[in-house]
C-alpha cells in the first residue's frame, strides 16, 4: 500500500512535468497489473478450492452445505469478474489511453464521463 501511496504522490505532483508524469503513468499501470494477477490468481485459487469442496460435499451427501458452498462459488466467480471488469477499466481508461493522446489536456475522469 505504501508503493500505491507513494506512486500516486508522484503523479499528482509530477502533472506538470510531461516525461515524469509518462513515466509515472507507465509505473502506475504496471502496478495495476500486478495488482490484477495478483488478485486474478488468488482468487481462481479460492474458486478451484471451492469447486474441490462442493464435489466432496456431494459426494458425501451432505446436502446441508451444498447450497451455501453454491452461493460462495457464485459470489466468488461474479468478484472475478467484476475485478477483472474494474482492472481492465484502469489499465486502459486510466493508463493506456492518456499515454498515447497527444494533447496534454487529456483528463480521463471527465472525458469518460460526458
Amino acid at each position: 500500500m505504501g508503493a500505491v501511496y507513494l506512486t500516486y504522490s508522484a503523479y499528482y505532483v509530477s502533472v506538470n512535468v510531461n516525461g515524469i508524469k509518462n513515466l509515472i503513468g507507465m509505473i502506475i499501470n504496471i502496478l495495476y497489473l500486478a495488482l490484477f494477477i495478483f488478485v486474478l490468481r488468488n482468487s481462481i485459487f479460492v474458486l478451484s478450492t471451492l469447486k474441490m469442496h462442493y464435489e466432496i460435499v456431494t459426494n458425501n451427501n451432505a446436502t446441508i452445505l451444498q447450497e451455501t458452498l453454491a452461493l460462495k462459488i457464485s459470489m466468488m466467480t461474479k468478484f472475478i469478474y467484476i475485478s477483472s471488469a474494474f482492472f481492465f477499466f484502469e489499465i486502459i481508461v486510466h493508463g493506456i489511453i492518456p499515454l498515447f493522446t497527444p494533447n496534454d489536456d487529456f483528463n480521463s475522469f471527465t472525458t469518460i464521463m460526458h
